[in-house]
């Protein structure tokens, strides 16, 4: 198949997602709670469709650096109005991140996190634009934009962009932020490393 095929197929995964999003405008808490999964899933399909392997090293990998360069945007995601803003623009980001990484030859090991710097310098300038971010998604998913939802949209991830302009700005924040997000996926791992070993306890108990 053509690679210009494969990247439109690969862009038109990016809409559906965002499509997805948009359906939940009103729910941010619920969106919120699907969009790790989203995500992960996005990641998953891109690297298919390139023919990556699309392991869960790979899916962790891309995802926990783009988690680690957006971990405070993330916080706002279950926010009404801006929670569902950052939610779409998070899917977009995720999804170029992927494509980015997939399409390059360069990159033979996806679960190398440390290699994915370069691509996510490349793409900054186009996700942190609202306007950008419209016009990819009508383009590749043949959909309008919710007329009602553009100019919010728009104004929030422009505000997004300036607050992570702003952050970068300042020495030692981005760090922190880094570190905070790494903090948190050894949290989480812990809990369910502890949930898994309770519930093979419950389970060897009631074998008895």
């Amino acid at each position: 198949m053509d690679e210009s095929i494969r990247l439109q197929r690969a862009q038109r995964l990016v809409g559906v997602a965002i499509g997805a999003s948009l359906a939940m405008w009103y729910l941010p808490v619920i969106s919120g709670a699907a969009c790790d999964q989203a995500q992960r899933a996005l990641i998953r399909a891109v690297l298919h469709e390139f023919r990556r392997a699309g392991s869960d090293d790979e899916v962790d990998a891309i995802f926990d650096f783009l988690r680690s360069k957006l971990f405070f945007l993330n916080m706002v995601s279950y926010a009404p109005w801006l929670g569902t803003s950052a939610q779409v623009f998070e899917l977009y980001a995720t999804g170029q991140l992927a494509i980015r990484c997939a399409r390059d030859p360069r990159l033979t090991d996806l679960s190398d996190a440390r290699s994915f710097a370069g691509r996510w310098a490349e793409i900054t300038d186009d996700i942190f634009s609202g306007r950008s971010v419209v016009a990819s998604y009508e383009q590749f998913s043949g959909a309008t934009f919710p007329s009602a939802l553009r100019g919010p949209f728009i104004v929030s991830v422009d505000a997004i962009a300036r607050a992570y302009r702003g952050m970068e700005s300042i020495p030692g924040v981005m760090q922190a932020q880094e570190i905070a997000s790494e903090t948190a996926r050894g949290v989480k791992g812990r809990v369910g490393k502890a949930l898994t070993d309770s519930a093979a306890a419950l389970r060897g108990v009631f074998r008895r």
